[in-house]
């Protein structure tokens, strides 16, 4: 049996993590990698670091921690379109530990990306 933090999974996306700048300044991800998730559709506000109200798109329960600036697309790997579209961004990440501190509830909260993926890593 699962544990709780990681019960309702039982939904997949497609995962870029986040992995710096290439040689001109552009963002770069790694490989796409499938990822078990819940994801909820859902406009609303957030607050980001510096206290401005950002749009959050999309909130998302994940198994992993996810770099801010990776990218995630609701789907499986073996679905996944060659120039894929209804792309997401993580704004940001969030990390709930459980009462004995054990496990951890993941969340990231999403904003809408551009229809063109940075170059791989």
């Amino acid at each position: 049996m699962p544990v709780l933090e990681e019960s309702d999974l039982h939904e997949y996306a497609v995962l870029w993590s986040a992995g710096g700048v290439d040689d001109y300044g552009n963002p770069t991800v790694s490989a796409p990698v499938e990822i078990p998730c819940r994801w909820l559709i859902g406009m609303r506000e957030s607050l980001d670091a510096e206290g401005n109200i950002i749009g959050v798109s999309d909130t998302v329960i994940v198994d992993r921690a996810i770099p801010i600036g990776s990218i995630l697309w609701k789907g499986r790997l073996k679905d996944l379109p060659s120039s894929p579209t209804d792309l997401k961004q993580v704004i940001e990440y969030r990390e709930t530990p459980d009462v004995k501190g054990r496990k951890r509830r993941r969340m990231v909260l999403l904003s809408r990306y551009s229809d063109q993926l940075p170059e791989y890593t």
